[in-house]
């Protein structure tokens, strides 16, 4: 049903004004519930009123930036004297200034920068994303913010990373990273931008299966099979709203038919990246905006790894999606240093006091393993700029350059013809 007139005027009144009240008072959590509120009102509103409560979406989003001085105080972390810069995980987050709607890059940055031992596979293989997070790095041990140029080196290098895999070639990606104004406000899904970095640091998990009771093996070698996944995919389409169950699903599924599929990891890893598929193939292309109920610590069952062993994983980041659908909206990361939760927004880093309405909210949520070994990052040397590419790297770009290229240009011939070919049958009609 379509909200319109003096029904919708008074619900955005209603909105405005709880966005108001929050502003002032700081409460960033609010401010964002209100901003998400008219994305909702935008979905029943005409097309006309859509764009209209759009563009108020994006100018209160803008203003969440301009929080009064007593929230903003927050934004700023005292630096503690004598912490060792390469331990990161005892440091605050740092601001990553965005000029760009590059929000979906710094947060899917902020997760990655927040988990060490992800980070560093990274880092130690890939020479220009470790130049990239050094510079968040070096932020972190300033308490400094790093500029806007950081979200536009990011958003280039996964434009080269999608481009060398094939899974950028002919996508939404290449135009959004090929904008030339940098200034596009429809923002990319996170995960796809997480799993472009998992795959650069070669990281992926690694799981046998059995259906029915009869193990999955290699036609080949008729070894059980292994299978790789980027990130653990949880349904929501099904209705599940609490994480843990959600996982359990994951581990063990029952189709319609009866058919039972199980899965157990090869090895539990220290890092585990969860994400609970709001839209898509498993939202239907619709945002699931509900709340879920995300655990601060859970113990994964034993029958879901071969070794056996019960592992206890507790939650460090989650980044969340704010607004009424995936094309939209804005991103930020919900990080834990030592017992303290803080919100990255952007340049804008924000202690937080209640971090469950942010998990209920979350997207990609990253666990770690209960007394998994620590990891020292080597952070030495100047942060200059990203090295230069590799041969494969330049063919990757330009090949997938060219290839958009000439997308658009049959796109464009194609329409032109069909155009031309509409205007002489009108003619000959009249």
């Amino acid at each position: 049903m379509t909200i319109q007139g003096d029904v919708l005027q008074r619900l955005v009144d209603g909105t405005n004004l709880e966005f108001t009240i929050a502003f002032e008072a700081g409460d960033h959590t609010r401010a964002f519930q209100a901003i998400d509120q008219l994305g909702l009102l935008a979905n029943q509103a005409s097309v006309e009123d859509r764009r209209t409560l759009e563009r108020m979406q994006a100018d209160l989003r803008d203003r969440v930036h301009e929080l009064p001085a007593s929230a903003s105080a927050a934004a700023a972390p005292a630096q503690v004297e004598g912490m060792d810069p390469s331990n990161m995980a005892q440091l605050p987050p740092a601001g990553l200034r965005n000029a760009h709607s590059n929000c979906a890059l710094l947060a899917a940055a902020q997760l990655l920068t927040g988990a060490p031992r992800i980070a560093k596979k990274i880092m130690d293989r890939d020479p220009e994303l470790r130049a990239l997070f050094q510079q968040i790095y070096h932020a972190q041990a300033r308490d400094a913010v790093v500029d806007q140029r950081l979200g536009d080196a990011l958003r280039e290098k996964v434009g080269t990373l999608l481009a060398i895999d094939g899974r950028g070639r002919g996508s939404a990606y290449a135009e959004w990273v090929l904008d030339g104004n940098l200034s596009n406000t429809k923002e990319p899904d996170i995960l796809p931008v997480l799993h472009a970095f998992l795959a650069a640091g070669g990281l992926s998990y690694q799981f046998v299966s059995e259906c029915n009771g009869n193990t999955l093996v290699d036609d080949k070698t008729g070894a059980p099979r292994v299978e790789n996944e980027l990130s653990l995919g949880l349904d929501l389409s099904g209705g599940e709203r609490n994480l843990e169950s959600l996982l359990d699903q994951y581990f063990v599924n029952t189709a319609e038919g009866g058919m039972t599929t199980r899965k157990q990891f090869i090895t539990a890893p220290d890092d585990l990246v969860l994400s609970a598929l709001r839209y898509g193939s498993a939202g239907g292309g619709h945002k699931i905006g509900a709340n879920l109920t995300v655990p601060e610590a859970f113990d994964l069952k034993r029958e879901f790894t071969q070794t056996r062993e019960t592992i206890r994983y507790e939650l460090v980041s989650c980044d969340i999606h704010h607004g009424a659908d995936g094309k939209r909206g804005h991103y930020t990361c919900l990080r834990k240093v030592d017992s303290t939760w803080y919100l990255a927004n952007d340049d804008n880093v924000l202690e937080v006091t209640d971090p469950r309405p942010y998990m209920a909210q979350g997207y990609v949520f990253h666990y770690q393993k209960v007394g998994a070994a620590p990891t020292t990052l080597d952070l030495t040397g100047d942060v200059g700029p990203p090295p230069p590419r590799t041969c494969g790297e330049v063919a990757a770009r330009v090949g997938w350059l060219a290839c958009w290229t000439l997308g658009r240009i049959y796109g464009l011939t194609r329409d032109g013809i069909q155009a031309m070919i509409a205007r002489t049958a009108n003619a000959k009609k009249d």
